[in-house]
């Protein structure tokens, strides 16, 4: 049975922010979701159904002139092994300057430890888009 589960993309740059994306999946599925920002918005969610999700796997994101392009590795989070019994319910990633931060929603009311990752300067970009 699919649950519901739902990412919330937040980026906190001001000023001449052209958008903002990120292109995710929930683990284990390996479908590809995309949440894109348009100048001036600040946050967008997506919601989508699967069972069992453990951990968001980030394949590129973009906030500002900081990112992360499509790389053989991406960004997982929450760090290490799923917790016995839980599955996530949803996550949150928040972009800060250079640094992204995510954590995961337990279906059992609690969050993990926040995971932070550091973002390079990058040239615009669309998330979705592969080198």
């Amino acid at each position: 049975m699919a649950n519901q589960v739902t990412l919330v993309f937040s980026c906190d740059q001001t000023g001449d922010i052209e958008a903002a994306c990120v292109e995710y999946s929930w683990v284990p599925t390996g479908m590809r979701h995309l949440i894109k920002l348009k100048p001036g918005e600040v946050t967008g969610a997506r919601t989508d159904a699967h069972a069992d999700v453990s951990h968001v796997q980030v394949y590129s994101l973009r906030c500002g002139k900081y990112g992360q392009r499509q790389t053989a590795n991406g960004w997982q989070f929450p760090a290490g092994p799923a917790p016995v019994g839980k599955h996530l319910l949803g996550a949150v990633i928040h972009v800060s300057g250079a640094r992204a931060y995510g954590y995961g929603l337990y279906d059992d009311g609690t969050a993990s430890p926040v995971d932070v990752r550091q973002l390079d300067p990058v040239e615009p970009f669309q998330c979705g888009e592969h080198p």
